[in-house]
């Protein structure tokens, strides 16, 4: 973090750089703590909005043969996915929030052929208050399923090297 300052009363003084140095350690700590903070805010948010009399009563929604277009800006990329499911229920102890989508493949057609169709699963479950109390936290779960790496690629510059892979990737994560 860096601060200028010029010395009063002197135009054309020269500028005066402070800088403070910030581990990396501690800068992931603080982006931790930050982003902790945030998930709580919106964890807390959702807990209350699902506690208002209109919502307090659902316990299921489903939604299938949606279609998503998701504008990637950063990648340059538009992906449209279809054949999309979301089932949102809601119990006592917890809201949850699931989606499964199929992505599309835009390798070359001779790769396409021989895999299975890509797919991708998310889930959210919030573990609900009790009482006055703050949630009582989450779980998340994502699942990708023959999905080309290629396409994995463009999602972070720490995958850009699997640009060079020619096979489909699965895996999930808890």
């Amino acid at each position: 973090m860096a601060d200028s300052v010029r010395p009063a009363g002197k135009e054309g003084a020269t500028a005066v750089t402070a800088v403070t140095a910030v581990s990396k350690a501690e800068g992931v700590k603080a982006d931790s703590n930050q982003l902790r903070g945030s998930i709580g805010e919106e964890l807390g948010a959702s807990d209350r909005a699902f506690a208002l009399p209109a919502l307090a009563g659902l316990k299921r929604i489903d939604a299938s043969d949606m279609t998503l277009t998701l504008d990637d800006q950063r990648a340059g990329r538009v992906w449209r996915v279809t054949d999309g499911q979301l089932t949102l229920t809601q119990t006592a102890d917890e809201v949850a929030v699931a989606i499964d989508l199929a992505l599309p493949l835009d390798t070359a057609p001779s790769v396409t052929a021989a895999m299975k169709p890509a797919r991708a699963a998310l889930s959210l479950t919030i573990l609900k208050s009790q009482g006055d109390s703050a949630p009582r936290g989450a779980r998340v779960s994502a699942s990708l399923q023959s999905v080309p790496a290629a396409d994995i690629a463009t999602q972070s510059a720490a995958l850009a090297f699997m640009e060079l892979v020619q096979a489909p990737i699965s895996g999930s994560l808890a």
